[in-house]
């Protein structure tokens, strides 16, 4: 499900990878739920998150993750995706994914 390519073991986390993660250990194979937004914003020409476009590959992990409380927009608008994440904030969203549901 990981369309990122290879990594060295030092490249820094971003946030998009970050939701894509969480989002599909929170889904558990679910294609179902992993598609949810795709499916639901297919007739609208844009995303509710002006940095996630729509059709992205974390567009529905993103939207997954805020709408469940486990990552937020850092102002209230947009996700950014391409800020790299930090190993306590990862080691938050985790547990949060963890204790979802």
């Amino acid at each position: 499900w990981y369309s990122g390519g290879a990594t060295a073991q030092k490249d820094p986390m971003y946030r998009r990878d970050a939701a894509l993660f969480l989002w599909n250990l929170m889904a558990r194979g679910d294609a179902k739920m992993l598609g949810r937004y795709s499916a639901r914003y297919a007739a609208r020409a844009a995303s509710p998150v002006p940095d996630v476009p729509l059709g992205s590959p974390w567009f529905d992990a993103t939207l997954g993750v805020v709408e469940e409380g486990i990552m937020s927009l850092p102002d209230g608008r947009s996700f950014k995706p391409d800020e790299p994440v930090n190993g306590l904030d990862f080691y938050a969203w985790l547990k949060a994914a963890a204790a979802w549901r």
